[in-house]
């Protein structure tokens, strides 16, 4: 059977002011007031597994309590019987909590968020949050970590997919791609980066 996937965006509000982004772009108050409840959500996700749907994807966006909310419903959907999660958001979001929660990982990189692909070394380097939490991501890596990943005889039963989405724009096509720095990271992420515990993908998003 085709496997299903719930995609969703839980709410309007967000920080950031990345042009075109459709959560951000032409939002109206009407917009941000009909945000769901809790209970909108638990029923979404009960009648999503009733109709055979596995996977739950979300966006995760940077405003004061969202990875509460995240959290919540993360929760919510496992007990509805979710068998993934996956959840798409920026780098100064990641905490241990939801990176120990889902089973992939969506981190977005553009130039609306760093001055040129070089920032994005700098922000992990100059913020002691960030770089923790690139450092737990590898981590995940090593053969000596099994955070409950492991059943009682020693069998893998639950693996982590990090995920790198590029905004597709101009900018990064004509600089970042002629960047040999960022060329180099992007090869060490596909060629030798991850393991048995943890896989890497990159993956691009077009800018419209």
């Amino acid at each position: 059977m085709k496997e299903k996937m719930l995609s969703i965006a839980p709410s309007f509000n967000c920080s950031l002011t990345c042009e075109g982004c459709y959560l951000t772009t032409g939002v109206t108050k009407l917009m941000r007031d009909s945000v769901k409840s809790d209970y909108y959500w638990k029923r979404a996700f009960d009648l999503a597994i009733q109709n055979g749907y596995e996977e739950l994807a979300m966006t995760l966006n940077p405003y004061p309590g969202a990875e509460e909310v995240t959290l919540r419903h993360i929760a919510m959907a496992r007990k509805a019987g979710f068998k993934r999660i996956a959840v798409t958001t920026v780098q100064q979001c990641m905490t241990k909590e939801l990176i120990n929660a889902v089973d992939i990982l969506t981190i977005s990189w553009d130039d609306m968020r760093f001055g040129d692909a070089g920032q994005i070394l700098r922000d992990a380097q100059g913020s002691s949050e960030i770089g923790a939490m690139w450092s737990y991501i590898w981590s995940l890596m090593n053969e000596e970590y099994e955070g409950g990943e492991y059943d009682g005889e020693g069998n893998l039963v639950r693996s982590f997919h990090l995920n790198i989405n590029l905004l597709w724009t101009p900018v990064v096509f004509e600089e970042w791609l002629d960047d040999d720095d960022f060329i180099e990271s992007m090869e060490w992420l596909l060629n030798e980066a991850g393991s048995e515990n943890m896989t890497i993908s990159i993956t691009h998003l077009l800018y419209k």
